[in-house]
C-alpha cells in the first residue's frame, strides 16, 4: 500500500494516495507493526502527500514521527544515511507549511550537511536545497538564495542536460529561481533601476518558461506543478500587458485546479489574479467578469480559512499565503 500511495504521490494524485496510507498505517498499530525503514518510510511518504494537498497539520503530526524513528535507527549504528537526510528535510516542509521560516531553514540546511557527509549523489539533493532556497527567498535573503539556486541547477545541468527529463526536480529550482530573479527585479525597481530591473524581469520570465517546459516534458501537461507555472507566466503576461497571453494562462492553471477540494488554495489564488487582471483591463464586460473572478477568490479563501473577509481589504499577499512555499 505505500507502493501505491508513493506512486499516485510521483503521478500528481497525492490525495488519492492518502487512503491507502491511512489504512496501511492503521494495520500496523492495530498489529504493533515497527518494522524499519518500513513504518517511517510510510509516515514520510504521508507527510509528503499531505504537503501536496494543502494539509499542514497532517504533515507535521507526520514527519515528527518520521524524523523521530529514523534518528533512532541512526542512533543504533551511528552512521547518517539518506533517509535521515531526507527526513531532515520533510521537517523542514513542515515547519515552512506553518511559517516557521527560520526554524525550517535550519532543517534544510542539517539536510544538506547530512547529504555532504555521505557523499550523496547530485540528484538527492535536488530537494533539500531547492527548500532551502525557497526559504531563503521566503526570509528576503535574495542573495543567498540566488546563489544557493544557481549553484542547484548547475550541478543538475552538469549531470543530466539541460531542461533534462529526468525529474521534475529541475523544474522545482527553476521555479525557484526565476521566483528569485522576479524579487530582485522589484528590489531594483523600487531603488529607481529600471534598467537593471527589466534585466532582472526578462531573466525571470524565460526562466519560468524553461520551468513550464520542463515541467511538461516530466509531469505532464495537467498536473498541478504545471498549473503552478502558468500561474506564474500569467503574472510576467500581465506585467507585459500581454493581456490574451495571460488570460489563456490562467485558464489552463484553472482548468487544472478544476473544482478539487485539495486545489481550493491554489485555485482562490488563481481566480484572485484573473479578476484583478480583467478588471484592469476596463470596459463592462471585462470588469463584470473580472468582480465575477474577485467574488469566487474571496469564497474559497474564506472556505479555506473558514473565516468571513472583506473582499475590498484584500491583496495578493493573501492570496499568496494561501498555497505552499514553493507553489508561490
Amino acid at each position: 500500500m505505500n507502493e501505491v500511495a508513493v506512486y499516485l504521490h510521483e503521478r500528481g494524485f497525492s490525495h488519492e494516495g492518502k487512503s491507502y496510507l491511512q489504512l496501511a498505517l492503521e494495520l500496523c498499530e492495530r498489529a504493533k507493526f515497527s518494522h524499519e525503514p518500513l513504518l517511517s518510510d510510510m509516515h514520510l511518504t504521508m507527510g509528503a502527500l499531505a504537503n501536496e494537498t494543502n494539509d499542514a497539520r497532517t504533515c507535521l503530526e507526520h514527519n515528527v514521527i518520521c524524523l523521530a524513528l529514523r534518528k533512532a535507527e541512526a542512533a543504533k549504528t551511528g552512521v547518517p544515511d539518506l533517509r535521515l537526510a531526507f527526513a531532515h528535510s520533510q521537517m523542514g516542509i513542515a515547519y515552512m507549511m506553518v511559517k516557521k521560516f527560520a526554524l525550517a531553514t535550519d532543517y534544510f540546511l542539517q539536510s544538506v550537511d547530512l547529504l555532504g557527509s555521505i557523499n550523496a549523489d547530485v540528484d538527492d539533493f535536488g530537494f533539500p536545497m531547492c527548500n532551502l532556497g525557497l526559504a531563503y527567498w521566503i526570509q528576503g535573503k535574495l542573495d543567498n538564495a540566488d546563489k544557493t539556486l544557481t549553484d542547484l541547477l548547475e550541478q543538475r545541468e552538469k549531470a543530466f542536460g539541460k531542461l533534462d527529463s529526468v525529474s521534475y526536480k529541475t523544474g522545482r529550482v527553476l521555479q525557484a529561481l526565476g521566483n528569485v530573479r522576479s524579487s530582485k527585479a522589484m528590489r531594483l525597481s523600487e531603488q529607481n533601476d529600471h534598467e537593471g530591473a527589466e534585466k532582472l524581469w526578462d531573466q525571470s520570465f524565460e526562466i519560468h518558461t524553461n520551468c513550464l517546459k520542463q515541467y511538461e516534458s516530466t509531469l505532464g501537461r495537467f498536473a498541478h506543478r504545471t498549473a503552478d507555472a502558468c500561474h506564474k507566466l500569467a503574472e510576467h503576461h500581465i506585467r507585459r500587458k500581454e493581456h490574451t497571453q495571460a488570460q489563456d494562462y490562467l485558464d489552463r492553471a484553472l482548468g487544472i485546479w478544476g473544482e478539487r477540494e485539495w486545489y481550493k488554495n491554489e485555485s482562490a489564488r488563481s481566480s484572485f489574479l484573473r479578476g484583478n487582471h480583467l478588471v484592469s483591463i476596463g470596459g463592462d464586460r471585462n470588469i463584470e467578469k473580472g468582480e465575477r473572478w474577485l467574488q469566487r477568490a474571496k469564497v474559497l479563501r474564506d472556505e479555506v480559512l473558514r473565516c468571513d473577509s472583506e473582499l475590498e481589504n484584500l491583496t495578493t499577499q493573501d492570496f499568496d499565503d494561501l498555497v505552499c512555499f514553493w507553489s508561490i
